[in-house]
């Protein structure tokens, strides 16, 4: 089966995201001067873009977590009655798969067990700021009375690089300019490293019933699966730009043909292959397609009619040419490549020739 075409919404925090569930019960009550001290201060050395959610055991609503220092007396008062029971926020946070939890408390939660051996709790840390929340078990990492600083020290560990790969994948756009297509063996990735926001919008194509997935790495090496539901993408319907002058006419017409042509910049006589006249003054040359109003390293199609030559720009590194063909940028030449249905991958089929035809477009493809 031939590839697909696909679109995606990659939603990331890019500072990292915390969830915190604190223990409002009797018995963590002589303890709650001290939780609410530690939670001020963590609450101030987190960075603004970390998405941080705010829990009570025994409870499944959300609080406001910048709301804290202000209202979080009336919050311990309003949640008193609950008992020291995960179960009730174990929904919302299951919502959160990727989300590290921080509960704090002063003894046991007593459904703790029942959460052993979960991701739920092989993402959460447990804080005891009296008697321990597991006692003598190890249900999960359990440390006490720490300070503000060393609690964000374990658990702020934000995303340092995002990598998107799978079967047949090969990204043809993508919403986030930090993102760059690499390839690694024979397979094609679209990878972010140190951006601000890692969250994207993406179109590409992959093998019908193939995996795409998304991979963060953090700040500590450690590295988690990130959701990504790829649906069909809908056909583009991508406009032409404009039309050529009547003199880059004559030079695509005589391109067509592999004749020489006079440049209007210079002059004289070029190659029929040339894109770019060095004759001038310009320091990096004179397009002779000034038209296109394009930057070296994109693609430019072309499309001859009865009295016009329409054209089309784009910054993609990735342009498909036919179903199952595409050409991708590499330095400053292009590499025409071809689907390979057996073995889910792109094979290169050779380099992008000077004015390289699309099948079925009645277009020319160069690259600037």
């Amino acid at each position: 089966m031939n590839v697909g075409a696909y679109s995606a919404t990659l939603s990331l925090a890019s500072g990292g995201s915390l969830a915190l569930v604190l223990d409002a019960s009797e018995s963590a009550e002589a303890a709650q001067a001290a939780i609410s001290t530690l939670v001020t201060g963590l609450l101030t050395a987190l960075p603004a873009r970390v998405a941080c959610s705010l829990y009570f055991l025994g409870g499944a609503a959300p609080y406001s977590p910048g709301d804290f220092p202000l209202k979080a007396a009336g919050w311990f008062r309003e949640n008193r009655g609950r008992g020291s029971i995960l179960a009730p926020v174990a929904a919302a946070l299951d919502t959160q798969p990727d989300t590290p939890i921080v509960i704090i408390g002063a003894g046991p939660i007593f459904d703790l067990e029942d959460w052993a051996d979960t991701p739920l709790l092989a993402r959460t840390t447990l804080v005891a700021m009296g008697a321990s929340l597991q006692g003598e078990a190890m249900y999960a990492m359990e440390v006490a009375h720490p300070s503000p600083n060393e609690l964000f020290q374990r658990v702020h560990d934000p995303v340092a690089a995002v990598r998107i790969g799978g079967d047949g994948f090969m990204p043809l756009g993508w919403g986030n300019a930090g993102y760059r297509l690499a390839r690694l063996a024979d397979a094609f990735l679209l990878t972010g490293e140190r951006l601000e926001e890692f969250g994207t919008t993406l179109r590409f194509l992959a093998a019908p019933g193939g995996t795409v997935r998304a991979a963060a790495t953090l700040v500590s090496g450690q590295t988690r699966a990130i959701a990504l539901e790829p649906e069909p993408a809908p056909t583009e319907r991508l406009a032409w730009q404009g039309s050529l002058t009547g003199a880059e006419r004559a030079i695509f017409q005589a391109a067509l043909r592999h004749e020489d042509f006079s440049c209007p910049s210079c002059g004289g006589r070029h190659r029929w292959d040339v894109l770019t006249c060095t004759e001038g003054t310009a320091l990096l040359g004179t397009p002779v397609y000034p038209s296109l109003r394009a930057q070296p390293g994109q693609f430019a199609l072309l499309q001859p009619g009865q009295d016009a030559v329409r054209f089309r720009v784009t910054a993609s590194d990735v342009l498909p040419l036919e179903p199952g063909r595409v050409v991708v940028r590499e330095g400053q030449r292009g590499t025409v490549y071809a689907y390979q249905p057996a073995a889910a991958r792109w094979a290169a089929a050779g380099p992008l020739q000077p004015y390289h035809p699309v099948e079925g477009g009645g277009c020319y493809v160069v690259l600037l």
